[in-house]
């Protein structure tokens, strides 16, 4: 969690941020981003209180990419399920972009590298931006068809749904008592 923690309060524009869940959650753990997105989304809707942007792509990441490039965001988070060679199982790892580009891990039909490297290009052509990309990783291991989320996905992904929550919050706090 101290990982996640990080990346949020290194984050520079909050405003100009989006988060994505990717996952299928008829395949259990697998659906564990899609999870963490809806539970903030039923709470925030499509904004969190400092201007962070929402998305649940679900399956449908490539569905996706047109709204994530009329956002023009600075920053990308993906919350996502990470495969085995990941740390330790059921750990929150946070993965940069080029450790996203030197894996090629993915249970999605687009795998993120290639939806990172889609993503880069549009935007620096469209509009001249260069945003940062992360992946907010659950290290899954249920992902067959049909089978339930995990207790232990699932308590991880409470936390990452109420870290993001608190860091909201604490960011508008900040700037609304700094006016």
């Amino acid at each position: 969690m101290k990982v996640l923690k990080q990346l949020l309060d290194e984050l520079k524009h909050p405003s100009e941020t989006m988060f994505v869940g990717v996952g299928n959650i008829l395949k259990g753990d697998d659906g564990v981003g899609s999870f963490v997105l809806k539970k903030l989304i039923d709470t925030y809707g499509e904004e969190l209180p400092n201007g962070a942007k929402l998305l649940d792509a679900g399956i449908g990441l490539e569905n996706a990419l047109g709204k994530i490039i009329n956002s023009r965001p600075r920053a990308v988070v993906f919350v996502d399920a990470v495969g085995p060679q990941q740390t330790v199982p059921y750990d929150i790892v946070v993965l940069s972009q080029q450790e996203v580009l030197d894996n090629t891990f993915s249970t999605h039909n687009i795998s993120l590298a290639t939806v990172i490297k889609y993503l880069s290009l549009r935007l620096q052509e469209e509009f001249g931006v260069n945003p940062e990309f992360f992946i907010v990783g659950i290290k899954s291991l249920k992902i067959g068809f049909a089978e339930c989320m995990s207790e232990e996905v699932l308590e991880r992904a409470e936390e990452v749904s109420q870290e993001i929550a608190r860091w909201a919050e604490e960011r508008t706090k900040r700037c609304t008592n700094s006016e």
